[in-house]
């Protein structure tokens, strides 16, 4: 073939060549169109249960917090409001969700708990979305230097008016006098327990006193459970 009509080829084959990258530009956009109207309309099975039925399932997935507090919190209920608008509409609607908190703050990085009122602000938005409902706490913390014990009763104590459970894990008995808890009144206290390593001393100055004016009718039952004497074998 004359070196002429190859050429003319050449140009023939870029110009079919820039066609076709054109026609398939085209394809990629219609289909990412075709692919956000899906997500849009689709209809997920899980989508259409009954609130009824989706709440209760919420309600039975775990809510401890530990080295999940921070910038990517992933623990449930917070993890639920970022899958869709409908379960964040349901999670952020059911008080019950939000009534429990298990905190582990040893398993929180430094990083955070050394950010003044960081932590304390999660802490409100959490139990702030419970409404009015009665609350069910879990504080474990066995090293201060992570986070001081004067940070923990500020929040223990903001709370008292409305916490139905506590149970404090504080390694060391002496951590739970410094919480102050004879001052509290709580009305709604039903059930406490403690965790801690007890000095050998049998006083009732080792155990943490509670008014029981401070708590109307209601029956405390202390469950002293994990308790480890030390010095006992």
């Amino acid at each position: 073939m004359p070196t002429i009509d190859l050429r003319r080829r050449l140009v023939e084959l870029d110009a079919q060549i820039l066609e076709q990258e054109r026609v398939l530009r085209d394809l990629q956009q219609t289909r990412i169109a075709v692919e956000r109207e899906l997500r849009e309309t689709a209809t997920y099975p899980i989508l259409t249960l009954p609130v009824e039925i989706t709440t209760e399932i919420f309600h039975r997935l775990p809510l401890e917090v530990g080295d999940e507090l921070g910038p990517q919190l992933n623990t449930a209920p917070v993890s639920l409001t970022a899958v869709c608008r409908s379960w964040r509409g349901i999670a952020l609607s059911t008080p019950t969700l939000w009534s429990t908190l298990s905190i582990s703050f040893n398993d929180i990085p430094p990083t955070v708990t050394a950010k003044p009122g960081l932590v304390e602000s999660f802490i409100n938005q959490w139990l702030g979305r419970s409404g009015e409902r009665p609350l069910s706490l879990t504080f474990i913390l066995h090293d201060e230097d992570r986070f001081p014990i004067s940070r923990l009763r500020a929040i223990v104590h903001q709370h008292a008016q409305r916490v139905r459970f506590i149970e404090l894990d504080l390694g060391d008995d002496q951590s739970l006098g410094l919480l102050d808890l004879h001052a509290l009144p709580l009305p709604l206290l039903q059930a406490a327990m403690f965790v801690a390593t007890l000095a050998l001393r049998l006083a009732s100055s080792a155990m943490p006193p509670f008014s029981t004016t401070c708590m109307s009718e209601a029956t405390l039952r202390l469950l002293l459970a994990g308790f480890t004497f030390r010095g006992c074998s």
